[in-house]
């Protein structure tokens, strides 16, 4: 039996962040904002062994500032549903349709799952097992396999609500992060 990937790596070159509202390049990306790369692990149930939880792990440049505010998140574009749609303030709409997304202030994390309804647009969805923690320059995002889209693409983001990093993200705007062996879309072969 071939051996199936369970990580799955997104490097992302440091000091490449982009304006939130426009989408053009910084000159220059605010430390404890700027994505180095991006771990995707699988993780078992420690009982049966079979996939349990997904941990995102966001390695910034450098931790933030304890008085930093920010927020993130890791969002998917589910194809069996409308992708957002496009937002002139900010970058990042018009990309995915379910965003499990944190905010950061020193230790305090709140965590909320969004999803994207052609009707009534972003809303909040309290009935999700995901948690966020961050420690130092890592930022972990666990959640759980049924939580997410079958066969969707992903990219994380981290923001100071002015400047933004990416990562998993292609030069047109679409989500290029693949889930780790059988759970990415099926033409993914893992990295």
């Amino acid at each position: 039996t071939p051996v199936v990937p369970m990580t799955t790596v997104l490097q992302d070159p440091l000091n490449d962040g982009l304006n939130c509202v426009t989408g053009q390049p910084l000159t220059e990306t605010p430390p404890g904002i700027d994505i180095s790369r991006a771990v995707v692990d699988i993780l078992p149930n420690e009982s049966t062994g079979e996939p349990e939880q997904v941990l995102f792990t966001i390695e910034l440049d450098q931790a933030p500032a304890p008085d930093t505010a920010l927020f993130g998140g890791v969002e998917f574009a589910d194809t069996s549903r409308t992708i957002s749609s496009l937002n002139p303030q900010w970058y990042l709409d018009g990309i995915g349709n379910q965003n499990f997304s944190f905010t950061i202030r020193g230790p305090t994390v709140v965590t909320e799952l969004h999803e994207f309804d052609p009707v009534s647009g972003w809303t909040a969805n309290s009935n999700t097992g995901f948690w966020v923690e961050i420690n130092g320059n890592r930022i972990f995002i666990h959640v759980p396999v049924s939580e997410i889209p079958a066969n969707s693409l992903f990219y994380l983001a981290v923001t100071d609500y002015s400047a933004c990093d990416v990562a998993g993200l292609g030069d047109n705007r679409e989500p290029t992060g693949m889930l780790p062996g059988p759970f990415g879309p099926p033409t993914a072969t893992g990295s």
